[in-house]
């Protein structure tokens, strides 16, 4: 079995974690647990970009006097929302239907080349 390289934390990262352990999370969400596996252990690589999307994701609960400063940190090292991301690949698959619609529309709308020019000899 592999195991997981975890890393000392940063000083920002231990901001980050203190403050999300007392964030109010809903019931039984990934989010809690996670928060509440967090230890002074270290991190791993996978768990860094996840701190940062949860400071992002909780920042309204968060009050320190960094705030500012961690934020911007944070919009550099969070993880995308699977969320967004799964929502965003919906809405581009939607359009690219679509426009293939359109285009099938708009081509059998058109008259055959070969009547418009029968059309303007006569």
């Amino acid at each position: 079995m592999k195991s997981t390289v975890r890393t000392p934390l940063s000083a920002e990262e231990m901001i980050a974690v203190a403050a999300l352990k007392f964030c109010t999370f809903p019931v039984a969400s990934w989010d809690k647990r996670f928060v509440g596996q967090l230890t002074a252990q270290g991190l791993s690589e996978k768990e860094r970009p996840q701190v940062w999307r949860l400071f992002i994701r909780y920042r309204r609960q968060i009050n320190c006097a960094r705030k500012k400063e961690l934020l911007k940190l944070a919009e550099s090292l969070a993880a995308q929302d699977f969320r967004k991301l799964e929502a965003a690949k919906r809405e581009q698959t939607r359009i690219d239907e679509l426009k293939r619609e359109y285009k099938e529309e708009s081509l059998r709308g058109l008259p055959n080349f070969t009547d418009c020019i029968n059309n303007s000899n006569a």
